[in-house]
């Protein structure tokens, strides 16, 4: 175990994208969303085993959907005893994003998915280019306090107006990362030549550093892979029921580290080709 950890706070996106295991599971997922109470219960109780950096970036999800992340932020950005804390935005909502200008301890995430209407719907099945480029542009300009990288999810060689804006994030302190442009199999869930630009097959080695991180649900479950784990099916224990040193020591925890450890994979990370 880390000392970060996943805390999921919401599951619902504006976005539609093919590529999202949402859209690969039989039945539609619960809506899932914290409270602010229970997720500072959630945090301290963290930060009682050690943690302190926290991703809130959801497995499917857009986090300015919830009206309160304000206040998440701020319990993270005012407690001494946390150093960072992220998550990811498809930054279509202004007011959320300029409401983040003095926030010290965060490192946004931006998503870009298209560099024009056409590119941008055929990957998010959302009309909203211009609404996002808008953002963008508003983005890569003004001053902020936090660390921010932009991450290009799509492969194609940026159009000369998306090369100019990210040439200004750059100058600006922003990083820009490639890294980003493959599509995944969501722990096997996605069928191999499914998807377009899909990732081979990932050649596993050791313990996956999203398993180290874990994550914790909007009930408390302590689940095992904040990125895949849609359906909920490796869950260790409840962190608002018994401490999270005690999940993070279960038999049934450390028996899937020793596993990793020794180069065996089970469940849904048999199949998963996420690169580690």
């Amino acid at each position: 175990m880390t000392n970060e950890i996943n805390i999921q706070i919401i599951n619902v996106c504006d976005l539609n994208c093919t590529w999202c295991g949402k859209y690969w599971v039989d039945e539609p997922i619960p809506y899932r969303y914290m409270d602010n109470d229970t997720f500072k219960t959630i945090v301290d109780k963290c930060i009682d085993a050690g943690i302190d950096t926290f991703c809130l970036t959801p497995m499917h999800g857009e986090p300015s959907l919830d009206g309160s992340l304000q206040g998440k932020l701020l319990y993270l950005e005012n407690h001494p005893k946390v150093k960072h804390y992220f998550f990811a935005t498809n930054m279509l909502r202004t007011s959320t994003i300029r409401r983040l200008e003095d926030l010290t301890k965060l490192r946004l995430e931006v998503s870009v998915y298209g560099d024009c209407r056409e590119s941008y719907l055929k990957r998010t099945n959302c009309d909203e280019f211009q609404i996002f480029f808008d953002l963008f542009k508003d983005f890569v300009s003004y001053e902020h306090s936090y660390d921010a990288t932009i991450y290009l999810r799509y492969p194609e060689k940026p159009k000369p107006e998306m090369r100019a804006l990210l040439k200004i994030a750059e100058s600006n302190g922003i990083e820009v990362s490639y890294n980003e442009t493959h599509n995944y199999n969501w722990g096997g869930l996605i069928p191999e030549g499914s998807l377009e630009h899909e990732h081979p097959p990932s050649q596993k080695k050791g313990v996956c550093p999203t398993a180290a991180t874990g994550c914790i649900f909007e009930d408390g479950d302590v689940g095992l892979c904040y990125m895949n784990d849609i359906k909920k099916s490796m869950i260790f224990g409840n962190i608002l029921e018994e401490s999270l040193e005690d999940i993070l020591t279960s038999d049934k925890y450390l028996q899937v580290i020793k596993d990793m450890t020794n180069n065996v994979y089970k469940g849904i990370c048999e199949k998963c080709n996420e690169r580690f």
